[in-house]
């Protein structure tokens, strides 16, 4: 039996009369616990539940690829053990394991049960404490995942990064021009009313769009003048590549249409699959606009950059053949707005206007 000076200072018991003290205490077993005891281990059964006396607990739960995440330490007068008191054939949902030497007042499902028919209204608070503690670990679980889940996109987006500076480093004629392009294709998806959620897709695409080069040879890619039709047969290949890296990538698969489909004409006269009008991906439409406009606006070895009217005049003369011709006007939108563009790099605008005119030219 647990003399009653064991829960002087556990909130829950302190204000119990002298006779549910000792009914209490029948239904207790003070245990002292070694530091890193496993008290409870995520999806094994369980029917103990314990009251911290001294020391303190940690909560772990397993998050996956995520690894393990402390939810919470728990101290002097918390309660641990979930719903096992109740269901004593449920997994439990996380580990428990002592962070410092421990006293613990510990209680199974059988004493539990024989304490709810002598006591109900006793064995209900503590359900009802117990409950409670449960919601406390499902809160902090849902945080420790929404972390988990920033901390992951966030080491994804700066994989990507590293990526598309590792090919700009090996075709250094490109230099900066990834970075640009993504910028512009986002501002113009924005421009074109494209949901919020699908922008770190096209995003994550146009930062991707030449990946497929890494499996370029140098000879070809690096090449000063020049290629032949048979080297143009082998540099063609890129957008395939990049669908066959970056379709094994769950994450990645929302953002390939930029990779696999920005060299697809609306004529059908693109590659690598010759699709048609709406057939080429919404995306993959916006950023092909994109590319030209910045490929042509920026100085390269083989010639320097074009002047802003002459690169407009060379898109506008594609609208229908290689360009769909919506996106091109949403282009103009912008363009007729006097925009100053430096290499390639669109300045903060109101969007509100632009996506009022766009609205107006639809009808």
């Amino acid at each position: 039996m647990v003399h009653d000076f064991y829960f002087k200072d556990i909130p829950l018991f302190k204000t119990l009369p002298e006779h549910e003290y000792q009914i209490l205490g029948k239904a207790l077993t003070c245990i002292d616990v070694e530091v890193n005891t496993v008290l409870i281990r995520e999806n094994d059964y369980g029917t103990d539940f314990y009251i911290i006396l001294e020391g303190s607990l940690d909560v772990i739960k397993s998050m996956g690829i995520h690894g393990d995440r402390l939810l919470k330490t728990l101290t002097t007068g918390d309660f641990i053990g979930e719903m096992s008191l109740l269901n004593p054939d449920g997994l439990r949902t996380a580990t428990v394991l002592t962070r410092t030497p421990a006293k613990l007042l510990q209680m199974n499902h059988s004493d539990f049960k024989e304490l709810l028919e002598r006591q109900p209204n006793l064995a209900l608070r503590i359900t009802r404490e117990l409950s409670n503690r449960l919601r406390e670990t499902d809160n902090a679980t849902i945080d420790s995942l929404k972390e988990a889940n920033f901390e992951l996109t966030r080491a994804y987006n700066k994989t990507l990064e590293g990526w598309a500076k590792a090919l700009e480093l090996r075709d250094q004629e490109t230099e900066g021009h990834t970075r640009r392009v993504t910028e512009m294709t986002v501002k113009l998806a924005e421009v074109l009313q494209v949901p919020s959620e699908e922008l770190v897709h096209i995003h994550r695409g146009a930062m991707l769009h030449d990946i497929g080069k890494m499996g370029i040879p140098d000879a070809i890619l690096l090449k000063p003048g020049e290629l032949s039709p048979e080297e143009w047969v082998v540099m063609r290949m890129h957008p395939v590549y990049a669908y066959e890296m970056l379709s094994q990538i769950d994450f990645l698969k929302r953002a390939l249409d930029i990779p696999y489909c920005h060299h697809e004409h609306w004529d059908g006269s693109g590659y690598p699959r010759g699709l048609k009008g709406e057939e080429i991906p919404f995306s993959a439409r916006i950023f092909s606009v994109v590319d030209v406009w910045d490929a042509l606006f920026s100085d390269r070895p083989y010639r320097l950059a074009w002047p802003a009217d002459k690169v407009w005049a060379h898109i506008r003369s594609l609208s229908g053949v290689h360009f769909d011709p919506h996106e091109v006007e949403g282009f103009n939108i912008m363009y007729e707005q006097g925009i100053e563009n430096v290499q390639g790099t669109f300045e903060t605008v109101p969007l509100r206007h632009l996506k009022k005119k766009l609205a107006k030219k639809s009808l």
